[in-house]
């Protein structure tokens, strides 16, 4: 779900008895109101700013315990009715992931309630999206059923009377892919019987990380008795929880109030069973020898597949294809395959966007496990909610992706730069706050990030759906960079490039300038422009009409992508005319030509990747 929080409590939250403990995220709207020793250990990676405890209430009542990681933040003005004991362990001057407390809390409650919501929304609008499976009580257990005929749906939907959940002692599946998401609707019937949640922890093996259990509407409370697994989810919104004694939360929890008695624990959300492969990692100056393509049929009547490349040069079949992936159905055709971007950290997920999938209301964003360089694996596809056509990946040091999504979710303007984390799960689409009336258009294409500033940049290229036949006007470009806060995700500056819109494809921040120097390219007009982030000030540096030999008509030359070195004084750059520029750009004014390689007219280069070795 689209929260860091493991705990969301929409009213209070009660801890009682002495030993509890969270390793996870506490989120709370109104009181807590802590007895006994009572322990969080909150974010792991302290670099991600997250916070332990977000609390939205004026009582805060904890008397002994402690907090470390991401610290304590309350968005209460009344400090005074505050009771505070948590000595030096207590971490109060934490910079968060939003600096305004109350948008930081509105912004996890609002999540989960979409969440929730969107369980009935994709029932009644999207029949492909949902199948509706069968329970059956048999023996003591409970076994659930997929109609055969839904085995591409990407969610089955379970009704299950209150007294079959309550007395169920183990549960079974079967007609179920491993791709497919379980969301079990108790129904009360009109019973006060409290629901005592025994959630499956090994009962689905392998769908455990996509188990779902909801309540709808009010009743009775909830009281939690065994585990709620890995990725697993109960969602309660206007009941209460009860954590009984020995029980744990190792996915996510919501409901009106949570109370929490001894010995109950909520462990750090980990990644889903199967989500995240093992990891590896190429060794400094060690030779890359697999190149990873992602590309389609050309007629749009086969699958679209990921090419495992042979790129050893010493090897006879150097060049050649090896493997290939093909993308599995519903949404495997047509999807004008796009770039791809492969995670640095542990560099065993590749992600890959489909620039066309919203055509065929189809996911655009598919992930592939690489642990196994010569041996790649499908893992899923997904969709963002408020987005779509899928441009650039950005690898994150956590293990996620930053991605450009340079249209809304038909298409048009904002688009959106959606997240998601190491455990590929979407966690939010930037900005989350409207772009001013007046803002020129966001539809972000090149991204690019300078982690030692605390810096991203995104380029403004075109506005997706004016490039469609049936629409009305012109081709709408764009011609705006945008500065972010990185750690916050939020727009700090936005650069109006001079002269009319061009389309700025992409934009690179030079490794290790000081000042964050990025270099843009304009692409209809064919300059490369530096940009400096403090002053807003813009500098045409070179433009592809220089380039020796022309190849074409000069004045139709066009920029495509920049691959700067890691020197920061050298930039690799596709241009129009089948030609790859090396250029010097060590005076930031003033670029000048080293060589360029000329692949033919006829050719179309675009992506540039550079080895660690160069």
């Amino acid at each position: 779900m689209a929260t860091d929080f493991n705990l969301i409590s929409f009213g209070n939250f009660k801890a009682t008895g002495g030993g509890s403990s969270i390793r996870g995220r506490l989120a709370v709207q109104h009181n807590v109101s802590i007895s006994g020793t009572f322990s969080i250990g909150g974010a792991r990676n302290v670099r991600q700013q997250r916070y332990s405890v977000v609390i939205g209430g004026e009582s805060v009542t904890w008397r002994s315990g402690s907090v470390s990681g991401g610290g304590l933040l309350v968005t209460s003005t009344n400090e005074g009715a505050m009771q505070l004991d948590l000595g030096k362990s207590l971490q109060r001057q934490t910079v968060g992931g939003c600096d305004v407390a109350s948008n930081c809390l509105i912004s996890f409650f609002d999540d989960a309630f979409s969440y929730f919501d969107g369980f009935t929304s994709d029932m009644a609008s999207d029949a492909q999206a949902t199948g509706a499976g069968s329970v059956t009580l048999l023996h003591g257990g409970l076994h659930f059923t997929g109609p055969r005929w839904a085995q591409g749906t990407r969610r089955l939907v379970f009704s299950v009377p209150l007294e079959q959940w309550n007395s169920a002692h183990y549960f079974t599946k079967a007609y179920v892919a491993e791709d497919q998401e379980l969301v079990v609707v108790i129904d009360q019937d009109g019973s006060a019987q409290s629901l005592r949640t025994k959630m499956p922890a090994d009962g689905f093996p392998h769908l455990s990380n996509k188990l779902v259990v909801a309540l709808a509407g009010q009743g009775p409370k909830v009281e939690v008795e065994g585990p709620v697994p890995f990725g697993g989810s109960l969602l309660a919104p206007q009941r209460d929880v009860h954590l009984l004694q020995g029980s744990s939360v190792r996915g996510v929890l919501v409901a009106a109030d949570l109370h929490q008695y001894k010995s109950s624990r909520v462990l750090h959300q980990e990644c889903s069973p199967g989500c995240i492969a093992t990891p590896w990692r190429v060794p400094n100056n060690a030779t890359e020898t697999t190149l990873y393509v992602f590309a389609g049929d050309d007629a749009r009547l086969r699958p679209d597949f990921l090419a495992v490349i042979e790129f050893d040069e010493l090897s006879r079949d150097y060049g050649k294809v090896v493997l290939t992936v093909p993308l599995p159905p519903p949404g495997n055709i047509g999807n004008e395959p796009h770039h791809c971007g492969l995670v640095t950290e542990n560099r065993n997920i590749l992600a890959c966007g489909g620039l066309l999938s919203l055509l065929s209301d189809q996911d655009g964003i598919f992930f592939f496990d690489v642990s196994e360089p010569r041996r790649p694996r499908f893992l899923s596809s997904t969709r963002a909610r408020h987005s779509s056509i899928t441009d650039d990946f950005l690898p994150l040091p956590s293990g996620g992706f930053l991605v450009t999504q340079m249209g809304s979710a038909t298409g048009g303007a904002p688009g959106r730069l959606a997240e998601f984390d190491r455990c590929l799960r979407l966690v939010a689409e930037h900005p989350r706050k409207p772009l001013p009336a007046d803002d020129p258009g966001f539809n972000p294409h090149g991204v690019s990030a300078h982690f030692d500033l605390n810096m991203l940049v995104t380029s403004d290229y075109v506005n997706p759906v004016s490039t469609l036949n049936a629409y009305a006007g012109g081709v709408e470009l764009r011609g705006t960079i945008r500065f972010w806060d990185l750690e916050r995700r939020e727009i700090s500056s936005t650069v109006v490039m001079p002269g009319p819109p061009m389309g700025i494809m992409d934009i690179k921040f030079i490794p290790h300038d000081p000042h964050g120097i990025a270099v843009a390219g304009a692409m209809f007009s064919g300059v490369y422009y530096t940009v400096d982030p403090t002053t807003g000030s813009v500098t045409e540096a070179y433009n592809c009409r220089q380039i020796v030999p022309q190849l074409g008509e000069p004045s139709q030359c066009m920029v495509h992508l920049l691959t700067p070195m890691n020197s920061g004084d050298r930039l690799l750059a596709s241009s129009s005319y089948g030609q790859v520029l090396l250029l010097d750009i060590s005076n930031r004014a003033r670029f000048h030509q080293l060589s360029v390689v000329n692949l033919g007219v006829t050719a179309g280069p675009h992506v540039l990747a550079l080895t660690q070795r160069h």
